[in-house]
């Protein structure tokens, strides 16, 4: 059932028509409800009963567990940011609606066995970053049970209903939905810390011999990527207020900035692999290969922006150039 609450939240959000009039138009209700199915069948005698029957552990639902956590925490963030950005105070999220009773409405029933509502999350209390620490509890729980088959052609990404099972999918899609909410935090430190655990998974597909086929070497490469430059764009506010204090001289030769170096290349590297594999793919699409491109460019900037030696910088500026073409119009070209 938390499994389907979770999907179904996933259907509501992107289109609220599909709600049945008697049925909640928003998904945050369906995802803050699955959480309640599974933290009530997480404390089933059967689950906490030392002398009950030995189950075995559902790897499953902890990824869903997780993914729904992630969910709620991009609903938290997106209200949070909302708030901040906001001339005018924003409405309070709405009340929990009254259902009508267990019999009726299963979200009743989930309402009516539901643990204390002490320890209930809800999108008001919800902070993003205790939400991701949550999530990341569960995604290692499930990757830990989940099962390592023998690598075979088809476990690549497909379509589903021909491939019931793919490990290789499973730690894709949870680093790739980690990332999206890394890169939207507002906290630098935040946004490191969830771009590297976002990478490590990544890694993992790495060291399991997934990225020695061609459909998962470039959209490994290419997150990876991503998670990288997160890390290394991470400091630069910092960086730049450091630098209209000391001068960039100064700056430069800190250990902030040596570490937004390593970051921002082994960003480069890993988006150099990701359009290498995209030249040999036929039928690559052509706005996935402009956002690569621009990923590569404003790594390609921000390193180049904090290169001390004129010709090294000058010729990160050059490649910059090469790979964002027009697009370089609009961003920061240190004329230092």
């Amino acid at each position: 059932m938390g499994t389907a609450l979770f999907l179904m939240g996933n259907y509501i959000a992107q289109d609220a028509s599909l709600a049945l009039p008697d049925e909640p138009s928003t998904g945050i209700t369906y995802w803050l409800a699955a959480l309640d199915v599974f933290e009530t069948g997480e404390n089933l005698p059967s689950r906490t009963n030392p002398r009950s029957c030995d189950a075995p552990e559902d790897w499953r639902m902890a990824i869903v567990w997780g993914r729904t956590l992630l969910a709620v925490a991009d609903e938290a963030l997106t209200l949070a940011l909302q708030r901040e950005r906001s001339t005018a105070p924003l409405p309070p999220p709405p009340a929990e609606p009254k259902w009508p009773s267990p019999a009726a409405s299963p979200f009743a029933a989930i309402a009516m066995r539901r643990p204390p509502a002490s320890r209930r999350i809800t999108l008001t209390t919800a902070a993003p970053h205790e939400l991701l620490l949550l999530a990341m509890d569960q995604f290692t729980r499930g990757i830990f049970h989940m099962p390592h088959p023998t690598h075979a052609a088809d476990d690549a990404p497909a379509d589903a209903s021909a491939r019931p099972f793919s490990r290789a999918t499973e730690l894709f899609t949870i680093a790739r939905e980690v990332l999206a909410l890394a890169e939207r935090l507002p906290d630098a430190a935040e946004r490191t810390r969830w771009a590297t655990w976002a990478d490590s998974v990544l890694q993992q597909m790495d060291m399991e011999g997934d990225t020695t086929r061609a459909e998962w070497r470039g959209p490994v490469s290419r997150a990876r990527g991503r998670c990288w430059l997160v890390v290394g764009t991470a400091g630069m506010e910092d960086i730049e207020t450091k630098a209209e204090e000391s001068g960039w001289d100064e700056v430069l030769d800190t250990e902030e900035a040596d570490e937004a170096r390593e970051g921002l290349t082994r960003a480069v590297e890993f988006f150099e692999r990701a359009a290498q594999s995209a030249k040999s793919e036929l039928g690559a699409e052509e706005d996935g290969e402009d956002e690569l491109q621009a990923f590569l460019a404003e790594a390609l900037i921000t390193l180049a922006n904090l290169t001390k030696d004129e010709d090294k910088r000058e010729e990160l500026y050059r490649r910059a150039q090469l790979h964002g073409g027009d697009e370089l119009e609009g961003m920061d070209l240190d004329d230092e």
